[in-house]
């Protein structure tokens, strides 16, 4: 780009040479050796992604649960029913056998 062009660009964007030499020499000072410190730095970065990404994955996990719980009552509620509304005969079976609420063998 020559020198007019490039005048005529900075005017337009409302720069000025040394806002644009400075981020020249910037951008060339990064491209430099990395710190020390970032060598320190990426295990524990890579650590904290692990943590995260095991967070991430319970917590879609229980989501997903929690997602399908009423697809899940709602399966079960229309298999549990005739089409007239009643119980079925499997399940007023399995319900008559069953203790009153609270008297179960597993809340003793």
């Amino acid at each position: 780009m020559d020198e007019a062009t490039r005048s005529a660009w900075r005017r337009k964007q409302g720069l000025y040479p040394a806002e644009l030499e400075a981020w020249k020499q910037d951008a060339i000072a990064g491209l430099g050796e990395p710190r020390a410190a970032s060598a320190v730095e990426a295990p524990q970065d890579r650590r904290r992604v692990r943590e995260l990404e095991r967070e991430l994955h319970r917590k879609d996990k229980a989501l997903a649960e929690t997602a399908a719980l009423p697809v899940l009552s709602k399966n079960c509620r229309r298999s549990s029913t005739s089409s007239d509304g009643r119980l079925s005969t499997a399940w007023r079976k399995e319900i008559a056998g069953r203790s009153p609420i609270g008297t179960s063998p597993r809340m003793r």
